[in-house]
C-alpha cells in the first residue's frame, strides 16, 4: 500500500518543480533575450533498507538547464538596443558581483555612465573591464561591438567618430552551462574560460525576445493540472483501500 503512495507523492513532487519552471518561463516571456528553462535532470536517491522496512527510491532535483536556442530578432532603431546575430553572449557583472553570460542588450547609461543592461547588470569590453562613456552627441555601435562617438564638445572640425570601446562577445560553444538560482547563466565548470571571439557579430537597432512560446507553457501547465489531480486521487484511493483493509481485519 505505502508503494502506491510513495509513487504518487514522488509524481507530486516532481509536477511541482516543473509547474515551477512552466511558471518562471509564463512570466518571463516577454523579457528581454530570456532562455526558456527546461526541466531540471531528475535522479534518484535509494534509502538502505533499515528497521525491516523496504528500501525506497526518491526523485532528486538536478541541476537547472535551459534552452540554448535564440529568440527572434525585433527591430527598435534605438542606439543602445544591440542584438546578437547568431550565436554569443556578452559577459556581465549583475549586481550580485558573480560575472555571468547574458543576450540582453537593452542598454542604458548609469549616473556615471558606465554602461549597464535593462536589468541593471554592467556589460563588459573585450578585456573584461566594465565600459564607460563620455558625453557624445552621436553613437553608433558597429557589428563587430566597437563604439564609436562624436564628443559633445566636438568642434564643428572634429565632427568625426571616435573609437571609445568595443563590447565584448564571447563564445561558449563546447562549455557546459547552466543558470543559477538568480536566473544568470554560468559555465558549470567554475574553472572554464570563455573567450571572446571577433568574428560574432551584432545589430544595433535590434533587441532579441525571449525564446518561451507562451501557447506551449499554457498547454503545459493545463496538462501538469490535470496529472497532478490524478495523483492526488491515486493517494485518495490509497487512503480508501487501506481502511477496507482495516475494516476486514476487525471483522470477528
Amino acid at each position: 500500500m505505502d508503494r502506491m503512495v510513495y509513487t504518487a507523492l514522488n509524481s507530486l513532487k516532481l509536477l511541482l518543480e516543473t509547474q515551477t519552471v512552466s511558471s518562471t518561463n509564463l512570466s518571463n516571456s516577454t523579457t528581454i533575450a530570456f532562455r526558456k528553462d527546461t526541466t531540471a535532470a531528475f535522479s534518484s536517491i535509494y534509502t538502505a533498507q533499515k528497521q525491516n522496512l523496504t528500501p525506497r527510491a526518491f526523485a532528486s532535483v538536478g541541476q537547472r538547464s535551459f534552452n540554448r536556442n535564440n529568440g527572434e530578432l525585433i527591430r527598435t532603431d534605438a542606439p543602445f538596443d544591440i542584438a546578437i546575430n547568431g550565436d554569443g553572449w556578452f559577459s556581465v557583472i549583475p549586481e550580485s558581483g558573480e560575472q555571468a553570460l547574458s543576450r540582453r542588450g537593452d542598454l542604458t547609461r548609469d549616473l556615471n555612465n558606465t554602461l549597464r543592461t535593462g536589468d541593471g547588470s554592467i556589460i563588459l569590453d573585450v578585456d573584461g573591464a566594465p565600459i564607460t562613456l563620455p558625453d557624445f552627441r552621436e553613437i553608433e555601435i558597429g557589428n563587430d561591438g566597437m563604439i564609436n562617438i562624436i564628443p559633445l564638445l566636438a568642434g564643428p572640425e572634429e565632427f568625426e567618430f571616435q573609437e571609445v570601446a568595443r563590447i565584448g562577445i564571447y563564445n561558449a560553444d563546447g562549455i557546459e552551462l547552466a543558470k543559477g538560482v538568480d536566473s544568470f547563466i554560468r559555465p558549470v565548470d567554475e574553472n572554464a574560460v570563455v573567450p571572446n571571439d571577433p568574428s560574432l557579430r551584432i545589430k544595433q537597432g535590434f533587441l532579441e525576445r525571449s525564446n518561451v512560446k507562451p501557447t506551449d507553457e499554457l498547454v503545459a501547465s493545463i496538462e501538469i493540472a490535470r496529472l497532478y489531480e490524478v495523483n492526488v486521487n491515486l493517494i485518495k484511493t490509497a487512503e480508501q483501500i487501506d481502511r477496507s483493509s482495516s475494516s476486514l481485519l476487525r471483522i470477528d
